[in-house]
């Protein structure tokens, strides 16, 4: 515990008290050993965390797109993976590069579906008879 102000106490949690740095160290390893083309430390990143990516995914997009896009942003976590400078925890680094991933496919979608789903132009012009729209609020006294 630590004072920073008088009657304020923060707590700090030590990383390596807390889970001997094993968790984390191993995986900014797998992520090294990944980045230099090891297929099995990739595995083990994968492993790790595909279920949190699935659920991600499955909330932002869909059920029904919820596998592809998983698969995606592995995909693209792996071309990726020399960019990963160990800053932050992988999971966090992974997190962004998946919304990143969600959100090109969200846009891709949405382009796809205006073009098909594009309406039809209304014309400029008012139908006969129809008078031009005032508002209901024009001042009778000016």
């Amino acid at each position: 515990m630590e004072r920073t102000c008088p009657g304020v106490a923060t707590l700090r949690r030590d990383p390596d008290k807390a889970t001997g740095g094993r968790a984390e160290d191993a995986e900014v390893a797998d992520a090294a050993l990944a980045a230099s083309g090891d297929g099995s430390a990739f595995e083990r990143l994968y492993r790790s965390h595909a279920a949190r990516v699935h659920s991600l995914v499955r909330r932002m997009m869909g059920p029904e797109t919820a596998d592809d896009v998983t698969q995606d942003v592995f995909i693209r976590a792996w071309q990726k993976l020399s960019t990963f400078r160990g800053e932050a925890a992988f999971g966090t680094w992974l997190h962004r590069v998946a919304v990143n991933v969600i959100l090109a496919r969200r846009t891709s979608l949405g382009v796809e579906r205006d073009a098909s789903m594009t309406p039809p132009r209304r014309s400029k012009r008012r139908p006969p008879g129809r008078a031009r729209r005032t508002s209901r609020w024009t001042s009778t006294t000016r």
